[in-house]
This record gives structure tokens, sequence and C-alpha cells, in this order.
């Protein structure tokens, strides 16, 4: 069979085969129906190839807190693209279904204030060197507010309202050694130290 009778889909990255009308997937299958498919055009080659990949098993897309990884055999790292996404902005960036971003490692630390099993940032912001979100507060969690973050120079700060008063959590473990230690001071009430100073050591 000439090359002219084969293809691969660029909607669902399966191969395709020239028939009597149109095409038809080689194996058939429920994701893009024979109707439907659309041989690759040169634009479309290098996400019709991640789709392939996809839909081999060859490698997959996993969603992190700090960015996007495809992932070959034996975890081997083939991409990484660091920012805050969500599976929608991914499978609208690399072009795939909703359904091909595995975003099983998407969830927080546990244990951290503002963690809840719904988590995502929103209004993501960049301000300078620091980075501002905020998570949808959870009135069954006891929220009376959304919790607004703040990250900067290896400190996250964290404030929220509660039944009991204005929560502020600050975690201060991403400071540069040589940048500590934390001080923290509440209504000019002098500051407090946490942590060690080894900024000579």
């Amino acid at each position: 069979m000439s090359r002219s009778k084969r293809s691969t889909c660029q909607r669902c990255g399966r191969s395709l085969r020239a028939a009597r009308k149109g095409w038809r997937h080689v194996p058939p299958g429920d994701s893009c129906s024979d109707a439907d498919a659309a041989p690759v055009t040169p634009g479309a080659a290098l996400r019709t190839l991640l789709l392939a990949l996809l839909a081999t098993g060859a490698c997959q897309v996993v969603l992190y807190s700090d960015g996007i990884e495809v992932e070959g055999p034996d975890d081997t790292s083939l991409l990484f693209v660091g920012g805050d996404f969500t599976v929608d902005q991914v499978a609208a960036l690399l072009g795939i279904p909703v359904e091909a971003v595995d975003a099983k490692r998407r969830r927080p630390r546990p244990g951290q204030p503002g963690d809840h099993p719904n988590f995502t940032r929103h209004d993501l912001t960049d301000i300078g060197e620091s980075v501002a979100w905020r998570y949808q507060g959870v009135p069954g969690d006891g929220d009376l507010s959304d919790h607004f973050w703040l990250a900067v120079l290896g400190v996250e700060v964290m404030v929220r309202r509660r039944n009991d008063g204005v929560y502020v959590s600050i975690e201060g473990d991403a400071i540069d050694p040589g940048h500590g230690p934390l001080l923290v001071e509440v209504d000019q009430g002098g500051a407090n130290t946490y942590g060690e100073d080894t900024r000579d050591e």
C-alpha cells in the first residue's frame, strides 16, 4: 500500500487507512469515529505525534503543582514545563483531551492550611518576583472567606477568616539558608524570630 493510502488522525492520534468512503481507524475505537477522521496536516504534526504517543501508551501527561511533565517509559521525563496550570489549561495548551491529563498528583500536601480536595489556584498573579493566588473557601470546613496566599522570598503567607477570627499561616521552610531567619511582627509588637540565623556560617 502506498503512503498516500494511509495517514494518522489528527483528532485522536490513531492510524488511518483509506477506505471506499473516506478513512477508517486502525484499530477501530470509540474516542473518534471514522466519520470524524481527519488526516494529519503538516501544521498539526507535533500535536498529533503527542496524541499518537498517548494513544499507544508510550507516554503520559502529568500535572504537578509546579508544572506539566510528559513522561515516557520508566518515568523518563521527556518534557517539563514549569508553572501553575489547571487540567483544562493543560489540555488546551497541548491540544489533547482533558481525560488524557493525569492530575492524581495535583492535590496539595496534606495537613497544610487551606488544603481541601477541590484544590485549584484561582486568580494566579505574578507581582515582581512574588506570586499571589486564592483557594475557594469551604464553608463546611469552617471557612468564612476564601484562602488568600502570597509566596515570595521563600515564604508562603496565607490569610483567611474562620469562625474564631482572622487566621494567618506563615511557612518559611523554603527560605534560602543564607537569608534566614524568619522574622515576624504583628501590630508593631516587635519581631519574633523563627529558625536559625545561618548567614555567617
